[in-house]
């Protein structure tokens, strides 16, 4: 009979960082948990959260990659936020929500061709090996 697998809970703190348009910015901790066991990781926490990205291209349905180099080609870079309801099947331009965030555009991603066709990364315009990443919300109240 196989063993079953640990199961251990750990804390973990979630940091939101917003900046308002007049230079003024606010920071949150948001406290979670994180449910680790032997055969997967979990994460559990009581908020419901989308990414903002897709994760695939729009042509071709490719893998968006927020990193790229020798070893592997992938996305390991996210920006979640709270979506309105109904929004979480659409993080290209989500609809006004009564209150909460509105995804309103977000930095394009590539997939791996295209790194590799500007040299891989790091590279002489971008200087880490992970792409960046860039939303803007409107926060409705």
């Amino acid at each position: 009979m196989a063993p079953h697998p640990r199961r251990v809970t750990v804390p973990l703190q979630l940091c939101v960082e917003m900046r308002y348009k007049d230079g003024r910015r606010a920071v949150t901790k948001l406290d979670c948990r994180v449910r680790l066991s032997t055969s997967r990781l979990s994460i559990a926490h009581g908020l419901r959260l989308t990414s903002a990205y897709g994760h695939q291209m729009k042509e071709g349905g490719k893998p968006e990659v927020t990193t790229c180099h020798s070893r592997t080609a992938l996305t390991v870079d996210y920006i979640f936020y709270s979506a309105a309801r109904g929004d979480a099947l659409q993080p290209e331009c989500s609809v006004a929500p009564e209150q909460g965030l509105q995804l309103l555009a977000r930095l394009a991603l590539v997939d791996e061709r295209d790194v590799w066709t500007a040299s891989g990364l790091p590279n002489e315009r971008n200087s880490s090996d992970h792409l960046p990443l860039l939303t803007r919300f409107r926060l409705c109240h």
